[in-house]
């Protein structure tokens, strides 16, 4: 847990936190209230352990202002002996429990417990809440992997107002943490709003976003909020920002710093009150140094990052997610899953990551002869899709048939390769638009080398 301890006292705020850490946790200090609070806005912390008695700000108006911020927040509050009266009041106005100096390692350890387990239990709780809203999807997980720490850190950014900046390959969940940032924020009353930046074509992207007057240009026949309008009050999730072109970037920027909306052919600005939460599968700070992306709306959109790491750095979570995507897609059919089905899985590299790893579990829904999944079944599904015959020009009929989504995935890498990874010429050369290409390229896990 991360705890932030105010205490004015500096003997008695170090050997508290010495102790804290000795017990496994991270530890903040502040050596009053005014410094506490400003830590608090900075950073998400689990729990508070904060002097009543302290100059520029006292306990009791920390304690106040901090569950302002995040009523979730765990105080507990230390007062001198003789001072019960007040640690009490303290509780009524939001505190979970206090101790009285001086207390002993073993007596802080015993709060910090019942505190621990008490913030388990409402996050268990909010967990329910959440997923009943139906913005928020469960996230399939190894317990107490590298995961786990991941979703803490989540939670905690999630109370805190600022923009977050989530990055990862593609098909590693992106939007599912995104969701689930909304859905524990203060603004999960209002509306989660996903853009995919690369799958709109470039001429309508401003309108998209920034919405249109009646009359603004040809064919616009009424007024369109746009996506950030919609957002009012929520969340607006802007996948794959790195797309975005940067005349948008630059008014994106704007709408971020001064918190209104100009629609096109709108003679005023809107005010809008939206939460931003940005995703990429690409590098941003090479995009900067490159020109490609504005310095100032990266560090606009970056103040919280999340990298989800890919499928094959958390092999761990690929049985556990197996698991969950064949009860989600087996059509009714109770599967186990052998000693060696498995192993052969957790061998697999999965470039396109969980998105792949479910497609697998799609297939061997409909074409797994048995029910028992073991090396048999493993080649019999998995060898189905071609090697390379995409990128020859050659394709061979086979009694087993052949997969098209596979077919098409080899020939969009292909014509990648042929044109040096060039996406806009890659388009051409395959007679789609770039938004049509950008959005294959997401669905099927395609990145450049």
């Amino acid at each position: 847990m991360h705890i932030l301890i105010a205490e004015d006292d500096t003997s008695g705020r170090e050997l508290a936190a010495y102790n804290i850490q000795n017990m496994g946790h991270t530890v903040a200090e502040a050596e009053n209230g005014e410094q506490a609070l400003q830590l608090f806005q900075k950073e998400p912390f689990d729990i508070v352990l904060t002097d009543l008695k302290m100059p520029k700000m006292n306990g009791m108006e920390l304690l106040s202002r901090i569950r302002q911020i995040n009523p979730g927040v765990v105080v507990v509050v230390m007062t001198a002996y003789g001072d019960v009266e007040t640690a009490v009041a303290a509780m009524k106005e939001g505190a979970f429990d206090f101790v009285s100096k001086p207390f002993s390692r073993d007596y802080l350890k015993i709060v910090l417990s019942r505190a621990a387990q008490t913030l388990h239990l409402r996050r268990q709780v909010a967990d329910f809440e959440h997923r009943l809203k139906g913005v928020e999807r469960t996230i399939v997980h190894e317990k107490g992997g590298e995961m786990d720490r991941l979703l803490a850190l989540t939670d905690r950014v999630a109370a805190s107002a600022h923009g977050v900046l989530i990055t990862g390959e593609s098909g590693t969940g992106k939007e599912l943490f995104a969701r689930r940032i909304h859905a524990r924020s203060g603004r999960d009353a209002g509306p989660f709003v996903p853009v995919n930046c690369g799958a709109v074509p470039a001429n309508l992207m401003e309108s998209e976003l920034f919405g249109h007057a009646r009359g603004a240009f040809t064919g616009a026949d009424r007024d369109h909020d746009g996506k950030f309008l919609t957002a009012q009050g929520g969340t607006i999730f802007l996948d794959e920002i790195s797309e975005l072109e940067l005349s948008l970037q630059t008014k994106l920027l704007r709408v971020i710093q001064e918190k209104e909306v100009e629609r096109l052919g709108d003679a005023r600005p809107r005010p809008v009150d939206v939460r931003v939460i940005a995703a990429t599968n690409r590098d941003l700070q090479t995009l900067v140094r490159d020109g490609a992306f504005r310095e100032d709306l990266f560090f606009r959109l970056n103040v919280f990052e999340l990298h989800l790491l890919p499928l094959r750095e958390r092999r761990g979570d690929i049985l556990a997610l197996f698991e969950h995507f064949l009860k989600l897609h087996g059509n009714g059919r109770t599967f186990t899953i052998g000693p060696d089905f498995s192993a052969l899985l957790q061998r697999e590299a999965f470039p396109g990551n969980v998105r792949e790893l479910e497609n697998l579990a799609k297939r061997i829904g409909i074409l797994a002869d048995r029910d028992l999944l073991d090396a048999a079944t493993f080649e019999h599904v998995v060898s189905r899709k071609p090697k390379d015959s995409a990128r020859t020009g050659l394709f061979t009929p086979g009694p087993d048939g052949i997969h098209l989504l596979d077919l098409e995935r080899d020939v969009i890498l292909s014509s990648l390769e042929y044109n040096q990874w060039n996406v806009s010429k890659t388009a051409a050369y395959l007679h789609v638009p770039r938004y049509f290409l950008a959005y294959r390229m997401e669905k099927y896990g395609i990145q450049r080398p």
